[in-house]
Order: structure tokens, then C-alpha cells, then sequence
């Protein structure tokens, strides 16, 4: 497990990728508070009386990567994940097209929500949820079980379907769809992995390194 203490550590509306069901609540449906705690970063406190923010989610560059059904192209945009600070935990996540514009790209605050085992047994189940006033879009993720205490390096990004009521179905704007998923609880939202980590993904989040060039904050 990452831990940032008070020493120091490195500090846009994040959309869901092509390939996947754009999922948004006008709230956020989960914060710090729950028992068990399932957001990442989330507060930590040593018998030593050091605190900060630990986190299961790797901090750095991440490439959200589309392949097509041949596997010859593919679609990468860039995400940076940064922690906010160590005193109110919550990650950072810029977008950009290219690796060199997520710098300037302006963060939306969130986190990582763990959302229990994929039926398979041999997957975790995890939320991003980015975002907070104005309400929270989600990207559905399945990482690999293991034992690695920063986190997986990789995983696939859940094209889920919305269940029956759900869907916020708006006019089409010229070529812009403004329709999207909106799931009214957080059983929903579970529901909604669960079914989608039975299928394949297109999509894939990798980790890419540390920030590059290093992060201002």
C-alpha cells in the first residue's frame, strides 16, 4: 500500500472511454466514512504519529488504450492519477490526448472504489469515481487479484450495460449524443460490473510510469 506522508507528495472531467457506457450520478454515491472504508486514498495515522493518505491505486501516467476487433489500431488518450495532499484524500485525474498535455490539463477530484470480487473469483471489481459538485461520472474496472501492495498495473474497463430505467435519454445535438447511464444507488453500480466483468473488454488502463515530466503539484 502507497503511503504518502506529510513530508511531502506529488500532486477535467474525466469521460468514459468510446468503448463503454457513459455512467454519471447527479451526486457522488460513495465518500470517506463507510464501514469498511472502500475509497482510495483514504486517511492513515501510525502508532509513531505519522498520517497522510494511503492509497490502493498507483499514482503516475496511465494510457487508456481502444483496440479494434482485428487488434491492428488502436485509440490512446493519457490519464495522470496524483493524490491531492495529505491532509483531505482524494486523487487527482487530468485527460489529455497525448502524454505532454496532461500537465496543463485541468483535475477533477475523486477516487478509487473497491467493489468486490467479479463473480469469476479471479477478478477485483473497481470504480473510479471522478468528480464531486455537479455529481460523479464512473468508469467500471477488473483487475487480476494480487497480493502487490501499490496496486495493479493494469486493467480492463468494463462496457457495461444500463439497466432498464436508468437511462438519462437526451435530443441528439448534431453528431452528439447527450443520453448516458444514471444508476440511482451504488447496488446499482455494483450490479452493473458484475454483469459487464463477464464480458470482453476493448479497453484497457495501463500503467505507464511515473509522472513525466514530474508533476508540478
Amino acid at each position: 500500500m502507497k503511503r504518502c506522508l506529510i513530508a511531502a507528495f506529488a500532486m477535467a472531467l474525466v469521460s468514459t472511454p468510446a468503448s463503454a457506457e457513459l455512467i454519471r450520478s447527479d451526486l457522488p454515491l460513495w465518500g470517506h466514512g463507510d464501514a469498511p472504508e472502500t475509497t482510495w486514498p483514504q486517511h492513515f495515522t501510525s502508532a509513531d504519529g505519522g498520517f497522510g493518505c494511503a492509497s490502493k491505486l498507483r499514482f503516475g501516467d496511465w494510457r487508456l488504450v481502444t483496440r479494434g476487433p482485428d487488434d491492428a489500431r488502436e485509440f490512446v488518450e493519457w490519464m495522470r492519477i496524483h493524490n491531492y495532499g495529505v491532509f483531505h484524500c482524494a486523487a487527482g485525474f487530468r485527460r489529455a490526448n497525448g502524454r505532454a498535455g496532461l500537465p496543463d490539463a485541468t483535475p477533477a477530484f475523486g477516487y478509487l472504489v473497491d467493489l468486490g470480487p467479479a463473480p469469476s473469483g479471479r477478478e477485483t471489481l473497481h470504480a473510479l469515481q471522478i468528480g464531486m459538485a455537479g455529481g460523479s461520472e464512473y468508469v467500471l474496472l477488473a483487475a487480476e487479484s494480487v497480493g502487490a501492495d501499490d496496486g495493479p498495473r493494469a486493467y480492463r474497463v468494463l462496457a457495461a450495460d444500463c439497466p432498464a430505467g436508468a437511462r438519462r435519454k437526451g435530443r441528439r445535438i448534431d453528431i452528439f449524443s447527450t443520453s448516458y447511464c444514471a444508476p440511482k444507488d451504488r447496488r446499482m453500480v455494483i450490479a452493473m460490473a458484475r454483469r459487464a466483468a463477464a464480458k470482453p473488454s476493448v479497453t484497457r488502463l495501463e500503467y505507464a510510469g511515473d509522472f513525466e515530466p514530474p508533476d508540478p503539484g
